[in-house]
């Protein structure tokens, strides 16, 4: 569900793992889009063809941390299947918890003992060290780094670049790209990254 830049960047994930792309889904459709050689439909026409689609389980890959909630609540209202996607060229520890919907992307890491949790995206390269977690809907940005049994809130965001040791980041805070944030704070906005 979504067919923008994050969405084809998911696709993608999703080929690479062995999972076929039948449709985007996306309510900004025009008649006859289509988006990596597969057709994008609006939401209505979906539930009014999803005996075609049978038990294909839907990729969470809108960006925006509320809007991809909204989009897997009403998935689930509507009896469709959501997909955890994990590239293959992404490190995934086995004591490692993976939740329903998350998207882990290529050069990823989630060591030992990490979470991360329903829906939350770890982007390209980016590392969940171990003991850390990422709660559901959460966005680690390309590159971003948690550490010392970090954790970030539910529906927050941890920019590009941004590396997180030793500290909670409030659920729906943002971390500004390239910040280095070490141990709690109130405002999760702390020092440039050098």
């Amino acid at each position: 569900m979504g067919a923008g830049g994050h969405g084809k960047v998911v696709a993608d994930a999703g080929m690479c793992a062995g999972l076929q792309l039948l449709a985007f889904i996306d309510d900004g459709a025009t008649p006859g889009q289509a988006v990596m050689d597969a057709p994008v439909l609006p939401w209505a026409e979906v539930v009014a063809r999803r005996p075609e689609f049978g038990e294909a389980p839907v990729a969470l890959a809108i960006g925006d941390n509320e809007r991809r909630q909204r989009a897997r609540d009403r998935l689930v209202a509507a009896g469709f299947q959501i997909a955890t996607i994990v590239h293959p060229a992404a490190t995934v520890a086995r004591s490692a918890h993976v939740g329903q919907g998350a998207v882990v992307l290529a050069r990823a890491v989630v060591n030992a003992g990490a979470v991360v949790d329903a829906g939350a995206i770890v982007n390209t390269a980016a590392v969940v060290e171990h003991d850390c977690v990422l709660e559901p809907f959460a966005h680690l940005s390309s590159s971003a780094t948690l550490s010392g049994a970090a954790r970030v809130g539910a529906l927050a965001v941890v920019g590009a670049g941004a590396v997180v040791v030793r500290a909670r980041v409030e659920p729906g805070g943002v971390v500004a790209p390239g910040v280095c944030m070490v141990g709690d704070a109130a405002n999760p906005l702390i020092a440039p990254y050098h």
